[in-house]
């Protein structure tokens, strides 16, 4: 295992400052759940890391806090936190659900949104509904430098992102959606119901008002090096009644898209149609559409 030494800081501005002095070899601990294992194995990821540097106990970014328009989740909050959030049930529950699925029990409590976001895994669970959400990320620098980016153009790859090593991920912010009757649905499929590491996953977002789908979102995960909304199948949908023939369609160009993207491989013939399949019942539960 590698060895490294570790510092924590009782404030952000006493973390920040650490950082810009030391950000080049400093690698960033909240939870834990990726970077211990990363430790162990000497991943290429901490190539030039001799430093960790523990956040978890920051309180300026453990809490989640809400406005007229919007709600700011700090960077340190637990995926458990998240997913028993009485202000995230109501106004993103999609991001609920995504989080009381991620991983096992200990990796919920332990593991951060801030986490997930910073690692930029394909297979980040959170992941695909902020970009749904159109969540942004306020990055923090010494001397009061601060910048949002939006988490779609954040993640630039498979655990690359637009972060510089002086920065801190404070906040993930949300606009609240103005939905009338928000439908939602996060689907995965792993390898096993616990510890399991997401392989596909599908999220959709939608209002539905006078029983047609309105400002919908969809947003596939794991399936591509980075995560964007699928807007063919979207306008399909938009302004049309939910029914199995529709959402069938609809799944089919997701399905379409997404490989038209990736091209042949040899996983193509398995993923393509468990994709497809997994758009499908995703978009029935969303409508409460029951399968046959």
């Amino acid at each position: 295992m590698r060895q490294v030494d570790y510092f924590r800081f009782d404030t952000v501005g006493e973390t920040l400052e650490f950082l810009e002095k030391h950000g080049e070899t400093v690698k960033i601990i909240a939870g834990g759940s990726d970077l211990i294992i990363e430790l162990r194995k000497d991943s290429w990821k901490l190539e030039n890391v001799d430093k960790i540097l523990d956040i978890s106990k920051l309180k300026n970014i453990k809490k989640i806090i809400q406005s007229e328009r919007f709600v700011e989740i700090g960077s340190v909050m637990t995926h458990s936190e998240i997913a028993g959030s009485d202000i995230l049930k109501k106004e993103f529950p999609a991001l609920c659900e995504a989080s009381s699925n991620v991983g096992c029990l200990q990796t919920r409590n332990t593991g951060t949104i801030g986490g997930n976001v910073v690692n930029s895994s394909p297979s980040g669970d959170t992941l695909p509904v902020l970009v749904a959400y159109g969540a942004e990320v306020s990055l923090a620098r010494d001397q009061g430098l601060v910048r949002t980016v939006n988490v779609r153009d954040f993640i630039k790859g498979p655990y690359k992102n637009m972060a510089d090593p002086q920065e801190l991920l404070e906040t993930i912010i949300l606009e609240k959606t103005r939905f009338k009757d928000q439908k939602f649905v996060f689907e995965k499929l792993g390898r096993r119901n616990a510890l399991s590491i997401t392989r596909i996953s599908f999220t959709g977002v939608s209002d539905l008002v006078d029983g047609r789908i309105k400002d919908i979102r969809i947003v596939p995960g794991a399936v591509l090096p980075y995560f964007r909304r699928i807007t063919e199948a979207e306008n399909f949908l938009e302004g049309k009644s939910p029914d199995k023939d529709i959402l069938k369609k609809a799944a089919q160009i997701v399905a379409e898209d997404v490989f038209k993207e990736v091209g042949q491989r040899w996983s193509t013939p398995y993923k393509r149609p468990v994709l497809e399949n997994l758009a499908y019942a995703g978009l029935c539960r969303m409508y409460g559409i029951k399968l046959d």
